[in-house]
């Protein structure tokens, strides 16, 4: 007996279904899922209709999605969010507003 893969409670799960229109030869659909940790969302996220750039195995039209932004690309976004707010709240007056 075979166990399969052990998954945090955490992670968020998504099934897809790619349209995928290569370049050379013809279109066709692909239902994927996706794992993701909360970090990753960013990464990988898509809303309905939305394109997103994917690698595939013709032969069998496995369907992998290529993240939009790297890893340290997020964390550095996300770093510069928190520092603006930070920032923003050590300029505010005494009631909180923006001088």
């Amino acid at each position: 007996m075979s166990k399969g893969p052990t998954v945090s409670p955490k992670q968020r799960h998504y099934s897809i279904v790619y349209e995928v229109t290569p370049s050379l030869g013809e279109a066709f659909r692909a239902k994927g899922a996706i794992c993701l940790w909360p970090e990753e969302e960013d990464l990988y996220a898509l809303q309905s209709g939305e394109v997103a750039e994917v690698r595939f195995d013709p032969s069998d039209r496995t369907v992998v999605m290529v993240p939009r932004r790297t890893v340290r690309e997020a964390q550095r976004q996300r770093e510069a969010a928190r520092k603006a707010r930070e920032d923003a709240l050590l300029r505010a007056g005494p009631d909180g507003r923006p001088p």
